[in-house]
């Protein structure tokens, strides 16, 4: 991301507004010098919360033998590349 010369815009902004405009500025200038040194860090686990129910179960173990199913195709492409003309399908 470019860094904004404050100064220059400032200078370009009161030369080109009227002067009941430059409460914007003043505006936009006080959140930029508080906001410069605000920092979020976020230190949740949200897999601790995580209730496992019923449905997502099933979903969790459709996706395991999905790529268990994947995997073994895999193997015997890699054994006979010939039957990956049949597994494209």
């Amino acid at each position: 991301m470019p860094t904004v010369d404050w100064d220059k815009l400032q200078i370009e902004y009161v030369s080109f507004n009227p002067p009941d405009f430059l409460t914007h500025l003043n505006y936009v200038s006080c959140m930029h010098l508080l906001a410069n040194s605000i920092r979020l860090e976020c230190t949740i686990n949200i897999s601790n919360n995580l209730v496992i129910s019923n449905k997502l179960s099933k979903k969790i173990n459709l996706m395991k033998l999905t790529l268990e199913s994947i995997q073994g195709e895999y193997k015997m492409i890699k054994k006979s590349p010939d039957y990956a003309e049949l597994c494209v399908a």
